[in-house]
Order: C-alpha cells, then structure tokens, then sequence
C-alpha cells in the first residue's frame, strides 16, 4: 500500500526518533516502534503523549493505489500512543509495541487541491482505522491558513477564532463548529465581522450558517449548504442589499455611480471541484446621478466549465462566455455592442449642456488564467461612433478597430468628423510604440471640457507623436491655434483674431507665440511651463497689452490703458505680477447714491476676520495707476481724478492698498452743486475693502437777505461715516439744513410764514421722490428713446435760484452724441406754464457755459415769450 510510506515520514519527523517496523497483517496495532527516551515524550504507565510540528521536504509526494499524487503542507500534531514493554535490550533501551489512540489535530492536515486528492484519502483512512481525531481547537486565526488546507481561494482573508470540536472515525466523524469572524476581506471587499455555526454527523458536514454582514446588517453574504460523503456538495449562496456607491473597490475609484446589487449561486458537484450557478442582478443604477438601465449576468457549470450570459445596460452590451475552473481555466467572451452610452462616463459637459456619444460593435477577448496564464487576446471593432454636444455632431468615417495579443496591439482608423472638426488617430505597440495623430478641431469644442469657457470661435489644428524605444517614451503635441473670438468668465475681456503656436512635452509647455486683440488693443504673450509627466510643476509666463479697454471690477466702468503681466513661480505658489497704466475711464453710468451704497456694503465689504473657505489658484501683486485720467461725467459727480492702488492677496481673498482722490469736480448732493475742495479715499486695510473716505465739500447759496458759502465734510471709514457742516458766515446748524434743503433761513422761513408748509413739502419731496423714482422713472429709464439720467421730485430752490415751496419735476440726461452736452428741464407741478430748459457744456479745464430758457420772466415787462440766459463758469481749487 503506498499511501502507508507516508506514516513513517510522518513519525520520522517527530522530535523522538522513532523507526518502522513491518506491520502488516496486525489488525489492531498500527507501527511497532522502538521509542528512544526524550523530553518531549513522557512515560506515564503504558501511555505516551507526542506533540511536534511536521514540516515535509519540498516537494514531499504521496500516491495513492491508483497512482494519484499529492503534495501535502506542514501540520501540527500530537498522538497518544498505547504502549507495551517487549523485552529490555539494556539498561537504558526497551523495545515495545504501540498503538495510535488518538490524533490531535491543531489545524487540517492535508491540502486536497489536486482532483484525485479523495482517494489518497480514502487509503490513509483505512491505515488509520480505529483511530479519533478527538478535538481541533482554533484560537485568533487567519481564515486564509484554515481555508487554504482545502482550497486555494486567493483573496479571502480575516480573523477567526471558535472551536471544532469532532470524534469518530476520520470520515465518520461527529461534531460541532462554532467561529467568529473578524476584519474580513473577500476580494476587495471588508467586512467587520461575521459568524459561522456548522455540524458534522457520521461524516457528513452541515454548514447551518455563515454569514457576513456590514452597515446596518443590511448587505451582507451568508452560505449554507452541506458536504456529504465523498466531498459531495451542496451549497447555497446569497448576496443582497450591497449598494454600488458603498462597495470598495468602486469607491476606491472615486466613480459617481450608485444602485444596488444582488446574486445568488447553487454550488454543487464536491467540495474540491465545485460548480456554481446562479444569477447576479444590477439595478436602479445611476452615474453621476443620470439613470442606467439594468445589468443581469447568469451563469452554470457543466463539467468544470462555467457558462455565461450577460446584458448589461440594458440591451446596450450582450455577451456570452466561458470559464474554465480547473486547469489551464481557458476564458472566452464574445460580446455586441448596440447603442453603447459611452457618455455614462461624461454625461455632461463642463457647460452643462449634455453629451450623447454612443457605438455600435463587437469585441471577443479570450485566453487562460492557469498555473502558466496566456497573454490576452482581444479583437474589437466599433462599425459606428456618434458624439453629439451642444448642436455639434461627430461621427466616424470608417470602423474603429482594436486588436491585442499580450502586449502587442494595433489601432486604426480611429477618427471623428463633423463640422469644422476631421481628426484622425493611428497606433501600433508593443516593445515599441509608434502613436500619431493629426487634424482640426474645432475651438467650440473645448467648451464641453473646460469649466468656465464661454466663447471659443475658430479651429486648431493638433498633430500628435508618441515613440517609446527600450522604455524612454518621446511624446510631443503641436498646436496652431486660430480662434476669432475666446471669452473666459474670470477674465473681464474677449480675445479677438488670436492666432498662437504650442509645443508640449511631457516635461515642458512652450508657448511659443500668441498675438491678437483685446478690448480694440493688441495682446502678446510668451512663456514657458514646465512639467512633471504632462503636469505642471513651474509657471514663467508674460503677457503685454497696448490700448485695451478692459472692464477689471464689475461695479467699476472699462478703462482704456496698458497692462504688462508676469505668471510666475512653482504650481503651488504662483504669483500674478503687473503694472496696470489706465489712459482714461469715465464714470458715465448713473449713480442712484443709495442704493450704491447699500450694495457697495453688502457684496464688496468683507470681515477682515473671516479667512477663505479654499485656497487661491494664485497670489497676486497688481500695480493700478491712474495720474488724473479718471473722469467723472454723471448724474453725481463731474470733473477728474487720480488713483494709486495695488491688488494683493490670492484669487480666494484679494485684498487692495492704496488711494483714490478727486483731483478737481463738483458732486450734485440734494439737488444742489459742491464743489469738492478735497475728496480722497484710501484703502489702508487690504482685506476689508472699506475705505477711510475725507470729502469737503464746498456750495454756495443765496438765501433772501444774504449769500452764504457752506462746507459739506463727510469722514470716516465708508462702513459707519460721519458728516459735519459749517457756513460762512456762521449759521446755526438748523439754519444751515434749512439752508442746504430749502435755499433759505429758518428765521426768513419763519418771517415768510412758509416754515410749516416748507417742511411739509420736504417731507413730500423725499416720499414723491422716492416712490417716482422706484416706479415710473425706472419704468421709463427702460424705454430706449427716453433714457433719462436723473428723474426726481424737487421743493426749495429752482434752477434759476430763486425759492419755492411748490413741487417740480427734474428730468436730466447727458447727450454725448450731440456734444457731450448735459440737458436739464425743471416743470413745475403745482403751476403747469412754469418750466425751465437749461443746457450745459464744459469746455475746459475749468471753464463752463450754459445756456437756458424759463417760460415766465423775473422782473421784464418785454412780451418776449419768456426769459433766455447764458452762464459761464471758472471752478478752479485754491492749494
């Protein structure tokens, strides 16, 4: 019987040398063996116990009657052994006949993996008769040592501990197993712990639970089955309640995907050839929140080999297979592409508009994942691409085909046209690799892919190399770039007519040229990034711009001026340098002061405290001169001014230094002109954008008895200013708000008997004006034909300077087609034949004239038709 040279070896390797005698024809007693004396063996009567680890020389072979073979691994065992003295050779050697009671197993001891592995079995059962295997005892495991004496199951790992408690002959036995598990892994996936309770009766193996489980308890797998007489199994398996977005090795790829999964399997045939078949289910799946029809997979196993059947997505992919589970495992897949969303991976494009793109075709991929694996072989061929975005449509003029043996393949043909767009991509590799590409792309198209992209009119035309000899690859891209307009929306400007050159490597960007316009002026650039396999490491960038109007700050106008820029400085501190030159900007926008305000406080003024929520893409330090080239031509204000400032900070929190200041102007406040003898702002916080504000401001007004000269100061930060006034000469603070609302005194108010009626008509002023203003005037503001500057309700003094109770309509508009000339008519609501027409025109640094026209004459008796006038004015600041 071969399979008995095995127990020799077995008790060769036992820490008491022990030797073989010829044992056949004994039924009861398994060896006769001479034990020589030994710590690890005591004598105790007629017993021994014997507890060593056997470790059997690489490769150590048993056979079996049939010449079957196997390798078994190393053990832990112990025997007792029943024993009598023979006869005493000498003083310190007995020789004794012995019997194997029992067998102490700590973990199995033979790794059935090969086919035939039952009947070597068989026959150490039968060497083996009358013996026990009384108890197997498993204490902080790892589920792969236990497992891998049945079955290799790579993939399978964790902690367990429990007993198996098992008696009776080696395939008859009795028992009762209990294990927890712990930090468990099934290919990928982790699960914290489970539980598994089986019996064992005459030899027959119940599985009554195994269960792992994770979240909730609800997704989880459990197995219950049982394993008859000669490894005959039979098994059932079931996954439920896994979601797609929970499952780790999806979420270890960061996909947006979610839905849910379910399987379940039979296993059947014996426990080291088992055949599944079952069924596993897809549903309710959704990619980056866009819903996908389901996915079913069903699957057998006829004489070792498992067959398949798949239609995923739907009927978009339909495929049949084969797996080979023993041997070489030979695998064969051939599949139909019909209408395949390729878009599923890009539903949506960086503008929000979406993406179809679909393909029609074949693939079949086979090979084998034996002991000696096979390099893949994989044909695939898409006889028709469409890609749709945005009314753009491509598609492809021939098939696309693929073709892979192991590392070599080849791709033709793969190329899509439509509109201004015909490129083309070819590419054979192996050891070496030779990839090119050439063709025109239409600028459009970029906006489906770059976040922020507003406007791209135009074409580049792209050729691409990739050469890789011995492991250097050489990869190059060059672009000629010909857009007629790009607009970006954190850029205030359009680009006209570019026309740029690029080389790109894989270690460096040259941006070897670009010229065009922006804002009617030319824009230049150059520079270089360099790069870290295709990323960018270090920015050295510059740009020059000649005359361009640029509208920098929303709540600022354009201005026309030169700007020379500097991108610089490693990826993760980059720094945007510049010198801005503003060559003129005219505040010519109608200003309604509060509502300026308010806004002004609410979306540009910030708490220096708060830090930002991200970090920036850049810092920047941008120097902004403006010497005397701002003009202020407004409902508010007219005159000129200057400005030195500097942005600072990063794109997550710009901050501004510096200062503003009026150079020479008057400011129209309360239907009434100043002059601002001194007007400055300064930004002194960069980060809170709540400038130190310092107005004095200087009117002149002629009450009935006497002309007055009032200074109007405002000072403060811009968030919580204060005001002060002062005339000359000196008033009381009441009468100088009688003066600024009503042109005259109280005590000359108080003399006419008009005080109550004139603040009644103030108080009227302000509620008519504020209700015309939000109602009517900005309803006819609307109207293109009459785009009024200023509407208002006005009381106090006219425009011919005289006082009156009476209300009246103001209605402004500046015509700078027609002069650059401001218009202004002043109709009396109380008596209709009262109006005023006045027109004013600057015609240097500080000299004005008017001319205007008043329907009743003051003080003429000619019959006229009214009273005409011409006022010219000299404003000038005294240092």
């Amino acid at each position: 019987m071969p399979v008995l040279s095995w127990i020799p070896a077995l008790l060769l390797s036992l820490s008491p040398v022990v030797h073989a005698q010829d044992g056949e024809g004994v039924a009861e007693v398994v060896e006769e063996i001479t034990v020589y004396d030994d710590p690890f063996a005591r004598w105790d009567g007629t017993r021994w116990l014997v507890r060593t680890q056997i470790g059997f020389p690489v490769p150590y072979v048993l056979y079996a009657k049939l010449n079957h073979e196997m390798e078994p691994i190393a053990i832990d065992l112990g025997f007792v052994l029943s024993c009598e003295k023979t006869w005493r050779r000498n003083k310190a050697r007995h020789e004794v006949d012995c019997r194997i009671d029992d067998v102490a197993i700590r973990a199995a001891s033979i790794r059935a993996r090969e086919k035939h592995g039952l009947e070597i079995l068989e026959e150490l059962d039968g060497a083996l008769t009358g013996t026990r295997i009384q108890l197997v005892v498993v204490e902080d495991g790892r589920i792969e040592d236990i497992l891998g004496v049945f079955l290799d199951l790579d993939g399978v790992k964790g902690r367990m501990s429990g007993t198996l408690g098992l008696h009776g002959p080696l395939f008859d036995m009795d028992g009762v197993q209990r294990f927890t598990f712990q930090d468990v892994e099934l290919w990928g996936e982790r699960f914290p712990g489970g539980t598994s309770e089986s019996t064992m009766d005459t030899g027959i193996f119940t599985l009554d639970d195994l269960r792992v489980l994770r979240g909730d308890g609800s997704e989880g797998l459990m197995l219950r089955g049982t394993v008859g007489r000669e490894w005959k199994l039979d098994m059932d398996l079931l996954a439920d309640g896994f979601q797609l977005q929970t499952l780790d090795t999806l979420a270890a790829q960061g996909l947006p995907v979610s839905g849910r999964a379910t399987g379940w399997a039979r296993i059947d045939n014996t426990l080291f050839d088992p055949a599944p078949h079952g069924r596993i289910v897809v549903r309710e799946v959704r990619y980056a929140g866009r819903p996908l029809d389901d996915s079913r997979v069903g699957f057998r196993t006829v004489d070792g080999v498992l067959r398949f059947h798949g239609e995923l997505l739907g009927n978009a992919v339909v495929g049949d297979g084969t797996l080979g589970l023993w041997g070489d495992q030979p695998y064969r897949i051939d599949a139909t592409l019909a209408s395949f969303p390729a878009h599923v991976f890009y539903p949506v494009g960086a503008d929000g508009s979406p993406i179809v793109a679909e393909g029609n075709g074949t693939l079949q991929l086979s090979g084998n994942f034996g002991p000696h694996s096979s390099p893949v072989t994989l044909d695939g061929q898409l006889d028709e691409v469409r890609v749709a975005w945005a009314g753009h449509e491509l598609g492809n003029r021939s098939p696309w085909t693929y073709r892979q043996t192991g590392r070599d393949f080849v791709l033709e043909s793969f190329d899509l046209a439509g509109g201004r767009t015909d490129f083309a991509v070819s590419a054979v590799g192996g050891e070496t690799l030779e990839l090119d590409g050439e063709g025109e792309i239409e600028l459009d198209l970029l906006r489906a892919v770059v976040p922020g992209l507003q406007r791209a009119e135009g074409v580049g035309r792209v050729v691409l190399s990739v050469d890789r000899v011995a492991g250097d690859v050489e990869a190059a891209v060059d672009v000629d770039v010909d857009a007629d307009l790009l607009r970006y929306e954190t850029v205030p400007a359009a680009f006209e007519e570019v026309k740029a050159r690029l080389h790109l490597t894989q270690d460096r960007f040259d941006l070897l040229s670009l010229d065009g316009s922006v804002g009617g002026g030319t824009l230049q650039a150059s520079g270089v990034i360099d790069a870290v396999e295709w990323t960018p490491s270090r920015y050295d960038l510059s740009a020059a711009v000649r005359d361009a109007q640029v509208q920098w700050v929303d709540s600022l106008p354009p201005a026309i001026g030169d700007a020379d820029l500097w991108f610089d400085g490693p990826s993760d501190a980059l720094l945007l340098e510049g010198e801005v030159v503003v060559e003129d900007m005219v505040f010519s926008d109608r200003i309604d002061w509060e509502d300026w305000v308010v806004e002004y406080r609410s979306e540009v003024m910030v708490d220096p405290s708060l830090e930002a929520d991200a970090d920036g893409l850049f810092d920047m330090s941008v120097h902004i001169a403006a010497p005397r080239t701002v003009r202020l031509r407004n409902n508010l204000a007219e005159g000129t001014a200057s400005a030195d400032l500097r942005l600072v900070g990063d794109t997550a929190r710009p901050g501004i230094l510096g200062w503003a200041r009026v150079d020479d102007g008057v400011i129209l406040l309360q239907d009434r002109e100043f002059r601002v003898d001194r007007g400055e702002i300064a930004y002194n916080d960069p980060w809170s954008w709540d400038p130190d504000v310092d107005f004095d401001l200087v009117t002149d007004i002629q009450s009935r008895n006497q002309r007055y000269r009032v200074n109007y100061q405002i000072f403060g930060p811009f968030s919580d200013w204060r005001t002060a006034t002062r005339s000359d000469p000196g008033l009381p603070q009441s009468d100088v708000n009688a003066l600024l609302w009503f042109g005259v005194t109280t005590d000359e108010l108080e003399q006419s008997g008009e005080l109550p009626t004139a603040v009644a008509q103030g108080v009227a002023d302000l509620l008519l004006t504020d209700l015309f203003a939000s109602t009517q005037a900005s309803e006819l503001g609307e109207v293109p034909d009459l785009l009024f500057d200023r509407i208002d309700v006005a009381t106090g003094v006219n425009g011919r300077g005289e006082y009156s109770a009476e209300p009246r309509l103001v209605v402004s508009k500046r015509l700078q087609d027609l002069g650059d000339v401001d218009l202004t008519w002043e109709f009396n609501l109380g008596r209709p034949e009262d109006n005023y027409l006045r027109v004013d025109k600057r015609v240097g640094g500080v000299w004005s004239i008017a001319g205007w026209y008043a329907t009743l004459q003051r003080d003429r008796v000619l019959p006229i038709g009214g009273a005409y006038g011409v006022d010219v004015t000299a404003r000038w600041e005294m240092d």
